[in-house]
């Protein structure tokens, strides 16, 4: 029997992460479906913008999973594919060039053998809650959950931005400092970890305020106008489905800090010499890599979400609210938040 609350949880995480996209559909991977195809079905019917692929490698599963997506009449949205090793991202996920997900997610083989499975049934405290059904491939792999997920991230070098969002489960607590070790090796700019136990997913950096007697739509124009003056790229759009109508949300990319008093005074002495006719010191190119990714919503009081650690706003009042995504850097988001929110409030001009 399925324990279908459990992987509601990590629906409801993955259904958080994606508040902030506004690509239509939602486009996400499940890798080691299972027999069940639990994690698609789930996923897809609390969700009607989502799409998913759905890879597995053990045949007799494949052919489970195909009646239980037909039986629910989801073939239309919800796509099996065959995956083989040792790759656990098959290459035909990307055979287009220009297809992308939003995310993937992975409840991997916790075990490397059957022993480790008896020593995990042996540290549990009294009897275990629910027999295990799962084949072998779902329950064991070499080296356990920790190589799985290693080898997870080794690929995601190769793919990158193809897919917003890698995620996986972690069945033991001691797996985790082992993979934000690994993670660091391979200089990842920030992990947003989960404890299991709890079933909730930890805080992530999100800043805020408040700006008086502002539209929406100029508030929007005006914290677009700040962005292209400061050479950030952005894409704005609306907020999620389940999120009130007339929220606005730019995602963001900072390749430089051009914020800060000394870039800005950088920037004038290059202008001033421009204008001079003296050589130009060059401008950021567009290749340089990403410091900085921050999302940016703005939504009216009616619309204001529900939170325990912000007081009530008037009703004058529109928030403006940034979530960091990416980065090495907290001062410099915290920076970038202070600049801004100077920037947006003042009655001149940015």
């Amino acid at each position: 029997m399925i324990q279908v609350p459990n992987r509601v949880n990590y629906i409801c995480w993955i259904e958080d992460l994606m508040k902030n996209e506004f690509t239509r559909p939602i486009c996400g991977i499940d890798i080691g479906t299972g027999a069940s195809c639990i994690y698609p079905l789930l996923g897809c019917t609390r969700n009607k913008n989502w799409k998913m692929v759905a890879t597995e490698i053990d045949d007799r599963s494949i052919e489970f999973a195909h009646g239980n997506v037909t039986r629910n009449k989801m073939q239309h949205i919800i796509t099996i594919m065959k995956s083989s090793p040792p790759d656990i991202f098959p290459s035909a996920l990307f055979e287009d060039s220009g297809r992308t997900y939003n995310f993937c997610m992975c409840n991997p083989p916790f075990y490397k053998d059957e022993l480790d499975i008896q020593d995990g049934l042996e540290a549990k405290e009294g009897k275990p809650s629910a027999v295990c059904q799962g084949t072998s491939s779902e329950m064991m792999t070499t080296g356990g959950e920790v190589q799985f997920v290693k080898q997870m991230i080794d690929e995601s070098i190769q793919w990158q931005t193809r897919i917003r969002w890698y995620t996986t489960m972690l069945g033991k607590k001691s797996s985790v400092d082992k993979i934000v070790a690994h993670l660091k090796g391979h200089k990842a700019s920030m992990q947003n970890t989960s404890n299991k136990l709890l079933k909730m997913a930890a805080p992530t950096t999100v800043l805020s305020f408040e700006v008086s007697d502002m539209a929406i739509d100029k508030a929007c124009n005006r914290v677009e106008t700040i962005l292209d003056r400061l050479s950030i790229n952005h894409q704005t759009g609306t907020a999620d489905i389940r999120d009130p109508e007339g929220i606005q949300i730019i995602q963001a990319t900072a390749r430089a800090n051009t914020w800060s008093r000394a870039a800005r005074r950088a920037q004038a002495r290059q202008a001033n010499n421009q204008e001079k006719g003296n050589a130009s010191t060059g401008t950021l190119g567009s290749t340089a890599p990403n410091i900085l990714d921050f999302d940016i919503r703005l939504f009216a009081p009616t619309e204001r979400q529900e939170s325990s650690d912000t007081a009530l706003t008037p009703q004058s009042a529109l928030t403006i609210q940034l979530t960091w995504t990416f980065g090495q850097d907290r001062e410099l988001f915290e920076s970038f938040f202070l600049h801004l929110r100077s920037r947006v409030v003042c009655v001149e001009d940015p």
